[in-house]
């Protein structure tokens, strides 16, 4: 039976995250009295939440003088949202640019929390479109873009997430066998792009992927641009792709990825 005096978990997190605001560059210690007295919750409360926080790497505490300061959770949590705010800025005018070449909607989109996120689009002027508005999240293997950036990630944080999350089929096409997938993820690394033809969208689309890499040669992003599948007839499709992995290349250039192999 629920205790009717625990905290609901939506106020449990909300309180979680108080604390985490308290902490500031003029004030990166605290105490479990001051934030007692400061978010006014009893110190049992806030000593819960504080250990739950220091078990996730959110918080640490000091034992030389039993205070608390921020963990290097955060740390690494603000390196991943640095590097997706730098690879917009830097992709935004290729995109715009790729679009007036190609057509179709070009995205931008990163995984994130096992799933794909868009964080940036270029949409055509006319009504014939496939519309992601920023701020999507699709499953991890929607598409172009998904698939190119499962076959860049490390092979061991990809069958955990293919554990954690079974492959989604979207469409009949859609490839939920991991097995068949992880073939067609080494044509992906080998040739340096993915296509997708009807096996994301209900009804029917194509698209178009290139990988992006960061000046490490990390791949963090995927270009994708798509398309609504009647359109395919009328354009060409040799284009778009050679087109898609030149721009996923200046992209990189712009981020400081420098080996000209992976072009």
């Amino acid at each position: 039976m629920r205790n009717k005096n625990r905290p609901r978990s939506s106020t449990t997190v909300r309180k979680a995250l108080d604390i985490l605001c308290c902490f500031s560059a003029s004030r990166p210690v605290w105490g479990i009295s001051e934030l007692s007295r400061e978010l006014h919750l009893s110190k049992s409360h806030v000593h819960q939440l504080l250990k739950s926080l220091e078990e996730k790497g959110f918080a640490q505490r000091d034992l030389v003088i039993q205070r608390y300061k921020l963990g290097f959770k955060l740390m690494e949590l603000g390196e991943i949202v640095s590097r997706t705010l730098d690879v917009r800025r830097a992709a935004t005018p290729f995109m715009q640019d790729l679009q007036r070449q190609v057509g179709g909607t070009v995205s931008l989109r990163v995984l994130d929390n096992d799933g794909l996120l868009v964080v940036e689009r270029i949409e055509p002027s006319d009504f014939l479109r496939v519309a992601y508005p920023v701020g999507t999240r699709l499953p991890y293997n929607h598409g172009a873009g998904g698939k190119v950036l499962l076959a860049f990630m490390d092979q061991a944080e990809r069958k955990s997430l293919f554990r954690r999350k079974p492959l989604k089929k979207l469409t009949k096409k859609t490839i939920t066998d991991p097995k068949r997938l992880e073939a067609e993820l080494d044509t992906i690394r080998k040739r340096g792009f993915a296509l997708s033809k009807g096996e994301a969208v209900p009804g029917g689309a194509v698209g178009v992927a290139a990988p992006i890499r960061d000046s490490r040669g990390t791949v963090t992003a995927a270009v994708a641009v798509t398309l609504p599948a009647s359109l395919v007839p009328s354009v060409s499709f040799p284009r778009i792709i050679r087109a898609t992995v030149s721009m996923a290349f200046r992209i990189s250039e712009a981020l400081g990825h420098k080996d000209s192999s992976t072009k």
